[in-house]
């Protein structure tokens, strides 16, 4: 065996072999570095799970880090999103939309379904092939309820696509 130059005693205790490693690591930075990144490159498994286990021991301060650097490096941020979101577009929006509708849930009962379904097209006035439409899109926050609910023509539901009713009625207004 090798002699590090270390000291073996602290006062006459031994040393333990984690204050060895300690100290070793303090003497030989880089090397000490070396040695670790060889060791996640050959066990990526146990990596991720110490990574996993910091994290939740630990939720609260890494929330306030991250909040701490997005907030001094705001144009990183934006980049680094601009480019996961454009990267992992179909996951991104999926990911929006569960939140979305997690965060709103509504009950539309069959009587107020009947009650707005009843109703002729609320621009043309058509009761043919209707469709029941979003006032305020839920793609564009708008909530599943009563109150955001109306009668479409199949033709007057698709030329709205996700637009609100004034946007849609501007652009009408336009192409005319």
């Amino acid at each position: 065996m090798y002699d590090s130059g270390m000291p073996k005693l602290i006062g006459d205790k031994p040393l333990t072999q984690a204050e060895r490693t300690k100290r070793w690591r303090e003497k030989h930075p880089e090397r000490a570095k070396q040695v670790q990144q060889s060791y996640n490159e050959r066990h990526p498994e146990r990596r991720k799970e110490i990574v996993r286990a910091y994290y939740k021991r630990n939720t609260a301060s890494e929330n306030a880090r991250a909040i701490a650097w997005r907030n001094a490096n705001l144009e990183k941020s934006r980049e680094h999103r601009r480019k996961s979101h454009y990267k992992n577009y179909e996951k991104d929006i999926f990911r929006m939309a569960v939140r979305r509708s997690k965060e709103k849930e509504f009950l539309v009962i069959d009587k107020d379904k009947r009650r707005i379904m009843s109703k002729p097209c609320a621009h043309c006035g058509s009761n043919q092939n209707l469709h029941l439409d979003h006032i305020i899109p839920l793609a564009r926050g708008g909530n599943h309820s009563v109150g955001n609910l109306q009668m479409l023509c199949a033709r007057c539901n698709h030329s709205k696509n996700a637009k609100v009713m004034t946007e849609w009625r501007m652009w009408l207004n336009k192409k005319a």
